[in-house]
């Protein structure tokens, strides 16, 4: 059996502190033939750093983007690496020497669409913690223990790898989702999933996840709080009635209705008062008229 070749995509934006680190230890990965292409949608680095991305273009390749946007970026990854095992991971993720390798031994089982590391928070946090929220957000069928590979209903990119036909034939990240806030990770599980492939978390793969506040296209800056809680209802309500065929009815209106308590009838803007809760009703109903309004009537999975 031919060993599949790798491709190492890293999207970045305005991370310079924490860059550097990330392409040095993707330059360790001890995996034969590994394609490492650096995407970065930031204006300018640091003298220090753009000597570094120059002296070292060698071992990488490096392109920029004009627009942050995370879907853009991994995009540009997939359209411009040739492995058959294209793997993403966030400008602020720390992953050891054999994580490549590891990852990509996962897709032995032809059946494999997408596998996923295990993220850690950088700190005090616990494995077991680790697992439990790992199994809260992936869906996971049984609670994940570690050193186990499981079935996962959905996966994040902050350390994931997919095969490269299975992109494709998704046909590629839905660049609506401009800044990550996990409804691009869920909207391609969704198509992988449709085209009959698993999903895998793999707990044997733990990867520290810095989630650094400064820079990334989360959108998570400090002192921006109302505007990332506004994404995320953005988002959310685009990648549910888009995939609205996928969850059926009940679990739409369910969804749309846990979010309309989150955002608009959650206790901090009840004590606010009237006009604030005014607000957000009205917030909220603009949003889910703009999903409606950009959601393909014919792309509903």
């Amino acid at each position: 059996m031919n060993r599949l070749t790798a491709s190492l995509v890293i999207p970045t934006y305005n991370r310079s502190d924490v860059l550097r680190e990330t392409i040095e230890r993707a330059i360790e990965q001890d995996y034969p033939g590994l394609e490492i292409l650096v995407v970065d949608q930031t204006a300018s680095h640091p003298a220090a750093l753009e000597q570094f991305l120059t002296s070292e273009h060698s071992a990488f390749r490096y392109l920029r983007l004009p627009k942050p946007s995370v879907t853009a970026a991994r995009n540009v990854g997939i359209r411009q690496t040739r492995g058959d095992v294209l793997v993403f991971v966030d400008d602020d993720v720390r992953i050891e020497p054999d994580f490549v390798r590891s990852i990509v031994s996962d897709f032995d089982a032809p059946a494999v669409g997408g596998v996923m590391g295990l993220l850690c928070a950088a700190g005090p946090s616990s494995e077991a913690e680790s697992l439990a929220e790992a199994t809260r957000m992936m869906l996971a069928a049984a609670p994940i223990k570690a050193d186990s590979v499981v079935e996962v209903e959905w996966l994040s990119n902050s350390a994931v790898a997919y095969r490269r036909k299975v992109l494709l034939d998704a046909g590629l990240f839905d660049e609506y989702f401009i800044r990550s806030a996990w409804c691009e990770d869920a909207d391609m599980s969704v198509r992988v999933h449709a085209l009959g492939y698993r999903l895998l978390l793999d707990a044997r793969l733990p990867v520290s996840h810095l989630y650094w506040r400064h820079g990334g296209c989360g959108n998570r800056e400090p002192g921006r709080e109302e505007e990332i809680e506004q994404d995320h209802m953005d988002f959310f309500h685009y990648f549910i009635l888009k995939n609205r065929k996928f969850f059926g009815s009940r679990k739409v209106v369910r969804s749309l209705y846990q979010q309309y308590r989150r955002y608009v009838l959650n206790r901090s803007t009840m004590a606010r008062g009237l006009q604030d809760l005014w607000r957000r009703h009205r917030r909220f109903g603009q949003s889910l008229a703009a999903a409606m309004r950009n959601v393909p009537p014919r792309q509903a999975a």
